[in-house]
């Protein structure tokens, strides 16, 4: 039982890393999230090293919680790092403009959030008040 729940954490921190990312990702765009709440320079560095510090336990959690009792298991398990740090590094790589587009998002969205962004009206006129 000790083992199943060794294993159920290191997946619990593995799925962990998929959604971290991409939140800083997208914390570190000043379109996206404001000029005054996006990462600055600093932050970038610091966040990047905790990201490879995050890869790296997981990586290491991986290969001391499952047990290698065949020469299989050794490739089996190198297989699955390499997939995983790839993964990871195309989803912290991927260009964010291709899929975060503002304005279309933004021409998509109810009429209230149109009004919020100055993009559409209620049809109430300004210049009479």
């Amino acid at each position: 039982m000790d083992l199943l729940s060794e294993i159920i954490n290191v997946i619990q921190a593995i799925v962990l890393s998929f959604t971290i990312i991409p939140l800083l990702k997208l914390q570190a765009h000043a379109e996206i999230v404001g000029p005054e709440f996006a990462f600055g320079r600093i932050a970038r560095v610091a966040v990047t090293v905790l990201t490879l510090a995050i890869v790296t336990l997981n990586a290491y959690m991986v290969v001391s919680v499952i047990p290698l009792v065949s020469p299989g298991m050794y490739v089996a398990m190198i297989a699955v790092i390499i997939v995983y740090v790839a993964v990871l590094s195309y989803t912290a790589a991927f260009p964010l403009r291709s899929v975060w587009n503002t304005r279309a998002l933004v021409d998509r969205a109810p009429a209230p959030i149109r009004w919020m962004f100055g993009r559409a009206s209620f049809g109430v006129s300004t210049s009479a008040i």
